[in-house]
């Protein structure tokens, strides 16, 4: 491994539109993956952003009077590529599932050095959070509920200027995530 290798770090981001109707870039999740990696190229250590699932409905609704038949679009990035997959809600659910999956096998693998929550239904990430907090992973975010869920169901360590506030802009959001 080269020692350039030793000093980078990988964050995973996790979540989707937010509870209240979708405000500030919440439905362009391409806008803030690119806002955040912006962020982390300004910080020393060589942070990247590994991968995001993102799950946003189509009329720009909030997810808190979110319905199975709903329809919805998935964001996924991995290093650089992204898709995007539209269907109902349930659908994009289980999809979201399998695709946690992984991520929580690559934090027990240590290549998951950090995770942001915007709003993630901890359930939909619950091997995600669990891996998080038996490897003593840290996590920042927003969405009030829930952060307050993820630290106290699931014992991850919440970090950072983490809040709930869906007024909060884009790039106000990368800037609290990276500096975190």
């Amino acid at each position: 491994m080269k020692d350039d290798d030793k000093s980078r770090r990988s964050v995973v981001l996790i979540g989707s539109s937010g509870g209240g109707t979708a405000t500030l870039g919440h439905t362009r999740p391409g806008s803030l993956v690119e806002i955040i990696e912006t962020e982390f190229a300004k910080i020393k250590g060589n942070v990247t952003l590994k991968e995001v699932i993102f799950v946003v409905l189509e009329d720009g609704q909030g997810m808190d009077s979110a319905k199975d038949d709903d329809q919805a679009s998935l964001f996924h990035y991995v290093e650089g590529s992204q898709t995007v997959t539209k269907g109902i809600l349930k659908k994009i659910n289980r999809h979201v599932a399998d695709l946690e999956e992984s991520i929580a096998n690559d934090i027990e693998l240590g290549k998951v050095n950090g995770l942001i929550s915007v709003s993630c239904k901890p359930a939909l990430f619950h091997q995600t959070l669990e891996a998080a907090a038996t490897c003593g992973i840290p996590l920042v975010g927003t969405g009030g509920t829930s952060l307050a869920i993820i630290s106290s169901n699931y014992g991850v360590k919440v970090i950072g200027n983490s809040g709930g506030s869906v007024a909060t802009t884009p790039l106000t959001k990368a800037i609290s995530f990276s500096h975190a």
